[in-house]
């Protein structure tokens, strides 16, 4: 074993534990991953049901809600309810979908240790960190608000269905807020 030399405990430790932790991180990866892919499915499912089948079952849900609800809400409350339980719908699972991009794009974008310019002054810094953080709401959203398009574009093509833009413009608000619960929640840690 001349001119051969071994590396010393220490580093060979280190570099498993940066082994170990890469292989958590892209399984992480993977996972949030499957989840924004396993909402779009979920989106897609629904989308891809006639109008007829897709009443049934905002009907039976809210006849769930209504029997659960009936001694706490009023009459006239589970009545606009009624009105609201699509939209509330749509707002729901888009959020949910803007949790899981963002989770998604938080785990492919973060970068650990200070990756920055190799000079940066302070002015140079702050703007560097400001796109980094934006990158992690714009991203998401982008692929959100035309998931949400592509998804109106579809029902079109379903028997009783329609597209509308008003359905697009909530499915955003719905991608935004999931974001936006993400980084709040992700900003709060990071502080404790």
């Amino acid at each position: 074993m001349k001119g051969r030399r071994q590396r010393p405990v220490g580093k060979r430790i280190r570099h498993e534990q940066d082994i170990r932790r890469e292989r958590i991180m892209w399984a992480k990866r993977i996972g949030y991953l499957l989840f924004a892919l396993f909402i779009m499915g979920v989106i897609f499912f629904f989308s891809s049901q006639p109008a007829a089948v897709s009443q049934g079952l905002s009907d039976g849900l809210l006849e769930r809600m209504i029997s659960l609800f009936e001694g706490i809400l009023p009459e006239f409350m589970i009545a606009f309810l009624n009105g609201y339980i699509r939209k509330i719908a749509h707002f729901v699972i888009y959020g949910l979908l803007g949790v899981a991009l963002a989770l998604c794009a938080g785990s492919f974008i973060y970068v650990e240790g200070p990756a920055q310019p190799e000079y940066a002054g302070i002015w140079e810094l702050a703007a560097y960190r400001r796109s980094f953080r934006l990158s992690y709401f714009w991203l998401p959203l982008a692929i959100g608000v035309i998931y949400a398009i592509s998804d109106e574009i579809h029902q079109l093509f379903v028997f009783g269905r329609s597209g509308e833009v008003r359905d697009v413009i909530l499915d955003s608000c719905g991608v935004a807020v999931g974001i936006i619960l993400v980084l709040v929640i992700g900003q709060k840690k990071r502080h404790q």
